[in-house]
C-alpha cells in the first residue's frame, strides 16, 4: 500500500508467514523482506511477485524523472530464507511514458522475457476509432549486449492483453480481442515465435463459431451489460497440455458501484467461465461453458471468482455455487452466505461432470477458493471466512 504523494525514502516489505500444517498454528514470526530503499515512486507503480523452484522473483518497472526516459525495469531474486541472490536493472528502447510493463519473466541461462503494450501518439488528421497499441515481446540479457523483440499488432482490431507460455526459445501467447473497445468478444489471437531462429511459426486471428457464441449461459449478462453475452469474459489462463493441445480458460467478471448511505462501495459479479480447447493447428475444435454466477456487494471477495487444477487436458475446478441450482436448469445468483456450496467440476474436452463437496452451514464459513493449495493429491488447504471471523483448515476428497 503506496502513499497518495511521492515521497523520498519510503519502503516497501514482502511480509512472510509460515504455518504448520500438521496443527495449523504460526510456525514462526513475521518476517520482513525490503524492497524498494530511498526510492521515489508513487501510486501508479507496480510490484510482481512469483515463486520458483528455490527462489522468489521480484520485478517492477522505475518511475522515470524525465519526461523522455527509456523504460527501465528492476528484477530481484531471493531465496525462501529471505536472502538476496541476484538483481538486475534492464532497459528498454521506447518512451517509458508510452510503455506499459505487463509481465517480467527469467526464463533461461540469464534472459528476461518482457511482454509490454506500447502505444503511440498519431497526428491529429489520423485519429480515429482504431487501435494505436501494439504488443511487444522482448528477449534480454542483461549481461550481454543486443535485445531481441517480435512486434505483434492489428491495425483493425482491439486485441486484448493475453497469457504467454515459454519452452526452450519458443514463445506462446493467446488473448482475446474485439473490433471496438467495449464490444463483445469475438475470438482469440495467436502467435508463436521462435527467438532462438528469429523466426515467425504461425501468426492467426481466429472469430469465434456459432457453437461458441450460442454456448448455454446463465443469463446474468444480458440484464447487466448493454450488447453480448460475451462482452465481459477475460482470459485467465493458458494451458500447455501435455498431448501438444492448448486450453485456454476464460471467466465473465463486470464491476458495479453500490451507493451505501453517503459512501459506496462495489458490486463484484463473477459468471461463466468459458474453456476453450486448441487442436496442433491453433484451431478451435471443442469449448465448454461452466455455468455459475457469484455477487459480492464488498470488497473482501467472498466470492472470489474459482481454483483450477489440471492433468493435460483435463481441469478441475472449485467455485462456491448456489446450493439450490443444483441441475435445474433455473439459474439462481450466489448472493447470500447461507447459500453457498463448494462445487467441484471436472472438464474434459468431451463433457462437464459437477460434484457438490461441502455447503456453509457444515464449514461455519464461505470458502475462499482463490486461497486454496494442494498439499497431496485430493488434499487441499482452505481456508474460510465468517462475518469478522477466518479459519484455515484442510479438506479432503473422495470420489
Amino acid at each position: 500500500m503506496l502513499t497518495q504523494v511521492d515521497l523520498v525514502n519510503q519502503r516497501l516489505a514482502l511480509r512472510l508467514r509460515k504455518i504448520n500444517l500438521y496443527d495449523l498454528k504460526t510456525a514462526s514470526d513475521y518476517q520482513d523482506i525490503q524492497l524498494v530503499n530511498k526510492s521515489r515512486f508513487s501510486r501508479n507503480l507496480s510490484f510482481h511477485l512469483s515463486r520458483k523452484d528455490s527462489s522468489i522473483n521480484i520485478w517492477h518497472p522505475n518511475t522515470q524523472e524525465t519526461e523522455n526516459a527509456s523504460p527501465t525495469i528492476t528484477a530481484s531474486i531471493y531465496s525462501y530464507a529471505m536472502l538476496p541472490l541476484d538483481k538486475a536493472i534492464i532497459e528498454l528502447p521506447g518512451k517509458a511514458e508510452l510503455t506499459e510493463i505487463l509481465r517480467v519473466d527469467d526464463v533461461d541461462k540469464g534472459n528476461f522475457l518482457i511482454y509490454t503494450k506500447e502505444f503511440e501518439i498519431r497526428a491529429i488528421e489520423k485519429r480515429g476509432f482504431a487501435p494505436n497499441y501494439k504488443f511487444v515481446f522482448y528477449l534480454v540479457n542483461p549481461g550481454k549486449s543486443g535485445i531481441k523483440s517480435l512486434t505483434f499488432k492489428d491495425e483493425n482490431l482491439y486485441l486484448e492483453r493475453g497469457r504467454l507460455k515459454w519452452d526452450n526459445g519458443i514463445l506462446e501467447g493467446t488473448g482475446l480481442f474485439t473490433e471496438k473497445t467495449d464490444g463483445p468478444k469475438l475470438g482469440i489471437w495467436y502467435v508463436q515465435y521462435n527467438f532462438n531462429e528469429s523466426k515467425l511459426l504461425k501468426d492467426t486471428i481466429q472469430y469465434f463459431s456459432k457453437p461458441i457464441r450460442s454456448l448455454p449461459n446463465n443469463g446474468f449478462q444480458s440484464t447487466l451489460m448493454r450488447h453480448s453475452r460475451l462482452e465481459s469474459f477475460y482470459i485467465d489462463f493458458f494451458v500447455k497440455a501435455d498431448s501438444g493441445k492448448r486450453v485456454i480458460v476464460t471467466e465473465q467478471f463486470f464491476l458495479l458501484p453500490a451507493a451505501i448511505g453517503a459512501s459506496y462501495t462495489y458490486n463484484r459479479f463473477y459468471g461463466d467461465i468459458l474453456v476453450l480447447y486448441m487442436n496442433e493447428k491453433s484451431e478451435i475444435y471443442n469449448a465448454h461453458r461452466l455455468i455459475k454466477a457469484q455477487q459480492t456487494y464488498n470488497n473482501l471477495g467472498e466470492f472470489s471468482s474459482y481454483y483450477l487444477e489440471r492433468k493435460d487436458s483435463t481441469l478441475m475446478f472449485f467455485y462456491n455455487d448456489n446450493h439450490k441450482n443444483k441441475n435445474s436448469g433455473k439459474f439462481r445468483h450466489l448472493v447470500w452466505h447461507k447459500h453457498s456450496e463448494l462445487t467441484m467440476a471436472i472438464v474434459n474436452p468431451h463433457a462437464v461432470i459437477k460434484y457438490p463437496l461441502v455447503n456453509y452451514k457444515t464449514t461455519e464459513g464461505i470458502l475462499q477458493v482463490r486461497d486454496m493449495r494442494k498439499l497431496s493429491p485430493n488434499e487441499y488447504l482452505v481456508y474460510a471466512r465468517k462475518k469478522k471471523r477466518s479459519k484455515i483448515g484442510i479438506l479432503k476428497i473422495d470420489y
